[in-house]
């Protein structure tokens, strides 16, 4: 007697309706595991972003020095991110303009605007219309 081959089953319980969901077949199987890959790396990097951000924006709130604000280890974390961290700052610069904004400068390696008098909430809106078009 031979064995048969089992094929893998996703199942899931719905919070709201509490309906009991099997997915047997290995194509839809596939797409929902990567989905769920997908959307369990971009919580995971929210979480990280915003854990940095806090610690960040708490140890730098009040310096003047913008070496020492960009020089903390949390900042350079968030840069480190590269663009998995964009849309975080996107939504925290969109909302509330910040010295954060420094962080897309090192991300993209290069300013949004070359004029020296661009204050930060122009910087943020300029940053914000540039990457969500």
């Amino acid at each position: 007697m031979g064995m048969a081959a089992t094929l893998p089953a996703y199942s899931i319980i719905d919070s709201h309706s509490g309906i009991y969901s099997t997915i047997t077949d290995r194509v839809m199987f596939d797409s929902v595991k990567q989905a769920d890959s997908e959307n369990l790396m971009h919580y995971v990097s929210k979480l990280r972003f915003q854990s940095l951000y806090e610690k960040w924006e708490r140890d730098t709130r009040f310096l003047s020095s913008v070496d020492d604000v960009i020089d903390h280890d949390a900042f350079k974390a968030i840069v480190s991110m590269s663009e998995n961290a964009v849309p975080f700052i996107l939504e925290e610069i969109s909302s509330t303009p910040s010295n954060l904004v420094w962080a897309l400068n090192f991300i993209y390696q290069r300013k949004i605007s070359n004029n020296p008098e661009t204050t930060i909430p122009e910087a943020c809106k300029l940053w914000v219309r540039e990457l969500s078009r």
